[in-house]
């Protein structure tokens, strides 16, 4: 099977799997996902000042404590190589976040092109990374009591 058509196969399933999530056609090899994040449960969030942030670690930092189902949606452009998925991964050309929340986005990049192998499609799982929320261990956002910093 040609590259291309193995990415239209691709493209297809998810489209059928995540609606939600496919926010374009393919055009001149680009696509662009809007990945919602959904945890599978409430997770705490301790959110500080840009006041408090700067103080000392002596000092009493303020926070604000909230408990999230969700997080804004993050949204990938990618371009799909010639020879993706048997040769070379897709490249991310532009990674955002509605209302700036999201710090590391180049470690983000890193991540997510670290999981493609040569042969097989990724944006399956890339959906899945970001939809989970599991991207935000992997940025060190997350500790192992799902606590989110």
């Amino acid at each position: 099977m040609l590259c291309e058509d193995l990415q239209r196969e691709e493209y297809e399933v998810l489209k059928a799997i995540y609606p939600e999530c496919v926010s374009s056609e393919i055009t001149n090899n680009s696509l662009r996902l809007e990945i919602p994040v959904e945890f599978r449960e409430p997770r705490t969030v301790y959110v500080q000042d840009e006041a408090s942030a700067a103080q000392s670690s002596s000092q009493v930092i303020s926070s604000m404590m909230l408990s999230l189902s969700s997080l804004p949606p993050i949204t990938l452009t990618v371009i799909l190589p010639t020879l993706y998925p048997m040769e070379n991964p897709p490249t991310i050309t532009s990674i955002r976040a509605s209302h700036f929340w999201l710090p590391h986005i180049t470690q983000l990049q890193k991540v997510l092109t670290d999981i493609w192998q040569p042969g097989e499609g990724v944006l399956y799982n890339w959906i899945e990374f970001v939809r989970s929320g599991e991207f935000l261990k992997a940025l060190s956002l997350s500790d192992d009591n799902n606590v989110l910093r």
